[in-house]
């Protein structure tokens, strides 16, 4: 196969309506990220719908990033970790005993009710991480970090310049 083959295929795919397509970007550019809509599911077979409680393409792709990321530097991680009340955190983070909630805004989320159920959790550190700059602009008039509560960028993180590393 060549990428023009491949490219045409995955561009049938679109114009059929298998998948989607959406985008994460980065200074350096951009990645496209393809996700089985509910038509090629149902083409496939699989009986499982997508659900958007646990948010787009581009928030699970941030949330695997982070939770791989994490769990190299020796953290036990759970994705979509629940609190009780039918409530659930993007990433736990537990190291030393201590808990880390890790909420993934793309900006179409509420983030006050989600940074306020990591609150009534009893977590013991809160981290608010933006996937982008724009997204952290915008929240940073809204969330007032405090000595349980951190605002980043995904950028932050994966660059290494601001990560979150909490002495607990």
């Amino acid at each position: 196969f060549s990428s023009r083959h491949g490219n045409s295929i995955q561009n049938s795919l679109l114009a059929s309506s298998f998948i989607s397509s959406s985008f994460v970007s980065f200074p350096s550019g951009r990645i496209k990220i393809l996700t089985l809509t509910d038509k090629g599911r149902k083409e496939l077979g699989i009986n499982t719908s997508k659900s958007d409680r646990h948010g787009g393409a581009e928030h699970r792709y941030w949330c695997k990033l982070l939770a791989g990321h994490l769990k190299k530097q020796g953290y036990d991680v759970t994705e979509e970790a629940h609190l009780g009340g039918g409530k659930a955190v993007d990433i736990l983070a537990v190291k030393n005993g201590k808990r880390i909630a890790f909420e993934i805004e793309t900006g179409k989320s509420d983030v006050l009710r989600n940074i306020k159920k990591c609150y009534k959790a009893g977590l013991d550190r809160i981290v608010i991480v933006a996937t982008s700059a724009k997204t952290k602009n915008n929240l940073s008039k809204i969330v007032q970090a405090d000595h349980k509560l951190k605002l980043l960028s995904a950028q932050e993180i994966i660059d290494g310049d601001s990560l979150y590393k909490p002495q607990l």
